[in-house]
């Protein structure tokens, strides 16, 4: 994750902070939530402690970024769902707007 927000970095002035920002979490809280459910046990309770901390630390490491991490949505067993919901969304409005741009849609 370090590597490539590094190598992103400056081009990340022109990307949308808080969609950006929304997708790095959600990918963070699968990782979290898999470990999860791979095995309850004490060393992968502390593999998960363990993650959140350093995914924190790179995201506050890249001021430009804005982007807190929310080590609590991973609890949220509906994650997937919403992470598709808001993919479907993104899309509809592109295409929409594609559509508006090239004068297909009124």
């Amino acid at each position: 994750m370090e590597k490539l927000l590094s190598t992103i970095e400056k081009k990340l002035i022109e990307l949308e902070h808080g969609e950006y920002c929304t997708n790095i979490n959600y990918i963070l809280d699968f990782v979290v939530q898999a470990l999860k459910n791979f095995n309850n046990s004490n060393e992968f309770f502390k593999l998960i402690h363990l993650f959140d901390e350093k995914s924190r630390d790179i995201l506050n490491r890249y001021h430009i970024l804005n982007c807190p991490r929310d080590l609590y949505k991973s609890e949220d067993k509906n994650l997937y769902i919403k992470k598709i919901i808001l993919l479907l969304n993104n899309s509809l409005l592109l295409n929409n707007g594609l559509l508006l741009n090239n004068g297909l849609l009124l």
